[in-house]
């Protein structure tokens, strides 16, 4: 079990670019997300769950393939539509184990769904010899427990070995409309089901990245003696991915649970998409003996991939360490650090800005354009340094207490020149209108952040850490909101 040892995971790193994006037109046409990646006789197979711009299901299941992993051919038509009781409403998010001569593919049948989040949702199962023609097999429960049968059923995972000469079967139950643990259940045919616990497996953790939902990822596998079972974890902010040891014979007893997840989102594809700030797995790790390399769905729009290997995929380029770490050092030269932040503090918060930025630039850097490729990311990391400078300094400069808030009108006295804090320096007095109902028609995050920043006093890099996004992204919003009240505050009529 060593090769297991806590200190031996690190998070996953990300090819720059997605490897599958919806298509032109046709099935797939407004997401592809959340596949199961199989490799057979040297060829790599997906399945994954896709939706169109016009259709009423939440997904249906398409199919490609491809020889390097990086370059998809996709197949025309989806393998599993939705066309039964149980999956009416959609088909989503496949795992796939071969046994035998055989493929079984577990998959989440939908069969209620309103926009408004109501659904009701069942474990399912589908079986192939090719992977492109499948027939739907019923599940049977013998015992399910009492007090789980008004929950949904989802998100479930064989395993491709037995334990205790029983085949094993993790699955999550979920309330609450999202709230969601992982339990497990035991078969001696693959088709009659009987749960060993009625309590969870995996639940939810208060205080971490997991704190809401808990759900199953990829199909678990047995190393070194423990089977590795790696999930999906929610907060109020973000999906992400951890992992979980369970003993090899005793599946219910959890040996290791990461504290810290291995993937979470953070290029724009995964922070921006149908639903933002995701990056979530279903069947798509490969494992050999140069490491893991995971497939994974990106804010429920494009698939992305990522590998445990000590370095990047097909960039980062080999010299991004080297110009991040020294336009971080110039920069540290140049300017003051904020008084808010000791220097272990702000090298960290300019370190992790740079390297966000550098990833950025190298996934928009067009060579046609004729510009040198370490001046384009030297100088997108330079700008994302200096504007989290300007505004943790423009913080510490420029506060508002609650007091003032409350007290009125952002205008002082007759004859008094002062310049709001939104002003960005560049406009003088305000309208007659009290912040308060201002902020009160922004958006929920942006008023958060508002709140956070102007009433309490906290640092940009505190409330990023709170929203578990990166501070310039905390940035951006609080600029995005401070816009918006100019514009509400210069247009709505003054105040006898």
């Amino acid at each position: 079990m060593t090769h297991f040892a806590p200190k031996s995971f690190k998070p996953f790193r990300k090819r720059l670019v997605p490897v599958l994006t919806p298509s032109a037109g046709g099935f797939d046409s407004l997401a592809v997300y959340n596949p199961a990646v199989f490799k057979d006789e040297g060829y790599l197979y997906m399945l994954y769950r896709a939706r169109d711009k016009g259709g009423v299901h939440t997904g249906a299941i398409g199919f490609a393939e491809s020889q390097n992993g990086l370059y998809w051919q996709r197949h025309p038509r989806p393998v599993l539509l939705p066309d039964s009781d149980q999956d009416r409403f959609g088909c989503e998010d496949p795992r796939v184990v071969k046994v035998g001569s055989e493929y079984f593919m577990t998959y989440t049948g939908v069969s209620r769904w309103t926009k408004g989040g109501d659904f009701r949702s069942h474990v399912l199962l589908a079986q192939s010899r090719d992977l492109k023609l499948w027939k739907k097999r019923p599940i049977q429960w013998i015992n399910f427990p009492v007090h789980w049968r008004d929950l949904n059923a989802k998100a479930a995972a064989l395993c491709p070995f037995k334990v205790e000469g029983q085949w094993l079967m993790f699955f999550t139950l979920v309330w609450d409309r999202w709230r969601s643990a992982i339990a497990y259940a035991v078969s001696s045919d693959g088709q009659h089901w009987s749960v060993p616990s009625d309590r969870f497996l995996l639940a939810p953790r208060e205080g971490y990245f997991d704190s809401r939902v808990v759900e199953v990822g990829v199909v678990p596998f047995l190393q070194d003696d423990v089977i590795v079972l790696i999930y999906n974890g929610k907060d109020t902010s973000a999906w992400r991915v951890g992992l979980a040891l369970l003993d090899q014979h005793e599946p219910q007893r959890v040996l290791y649970r990461t504290d810290k997840p291995l993937l979470e989102p953070s290029l724009t594809w995964e922070t921006k998409g149908l639903t933002p700030q995701v990056t979530f797995v279903a069947g798509g790790l490969l494992s050999d003996a140069d490491g893991w390399t995971l497939y994974y769905g990106a804010a429920d729009t494009v698939i992305g991939m990522a590998t445990d290997e000590p370095e990047p995929l097909c960039p980062p380029n080999p010299n991004l360490t080297r110009w991040v770490a020294q336009t971080v050092a110039y920069f540290l030269r140049r300017h003051r650090q904020p008084r808010s932040f000791s220097f272990s503090e702000w090298k960290a918060e300019l370190d992790q800005t740079g390297w966000l930025a550098g990833l950025e630039a190298l996934e928009l850097y067009d060579e046609s354009r004729g510009v040198p490729l370490e001046l384009f990311v030297r100088q997108k990391v330079w700008n994302a340094l200096k504007t989290l400078w300007r505004s943790e300094n423009r913080q510490s400069c420029h506060t508002f207490s609650l007091e003032e808030m409350e007290s009125g009108p952002l205008q002082e006295s007759p004859g008094t020149e002062r310049k709001a804090l939104w002003s960005d320096d560049r406009s003088g007095e305000m309208p007659a209108l009290s912040v308060r109902e201002a902020i009160e028609h922004l958006p929920e995050k942006e008023r958060f952040v508002i709140e956070k920043l102007f009433w309490e006093g906290q640092t940009l890099a505190a409330v990023a850490r709170q929203l578990n996004v990166s501070t310039v992204w905390v940035y951006k919003l609080k600029e995005k909101a401070l816009n918006w009240m100019r514009r509400y505050l210069k247009e709505a009529p003054e105040v006898d």
